[in-house]
């Protein structure tokens, strides 16, 4: 599995798996910096180059699912800004 696009909202990832569906529910874990397991359902499927993406949306996060996930989007916010800078 390959993410390819990660918001407080949900997850794009990518696999080769075709056996998920939509409407399905499921846990994932994100090692962000603490690995937390969230639950997801999968909210569309598509083909993507040789492999299938799978759009899904979030289910209720709790207050440290939450922080945590925001927490780490900033910080992945923040590197792209500074890349775009030129600065490492």
């Amino acid at each position: 599995v390959k993410v390819r696009d990660l918001s407080l909202r949900g997850i794009f990832f990518v696999a080769r798996d075709d056996s998920l569906l939509p409407g399905q529910n499921f846990e994932i874990l994100l090692p962000l910096s603490e690995t937390y397991s969230y639950a997801c359902t999968i909210r569309r499927k598509v083909d993507y180059y040789r492999s299938i993406g799978y759009g899904c949306s979030f289910d209720v996060l709790d207050a440290k699912q939450e922080d945590c996930l925001c927490n780490y989007l900033f910080e992945q916010q923040r590197k792209e800004i500074l890349r775009s800078k030129g600065n490492t």
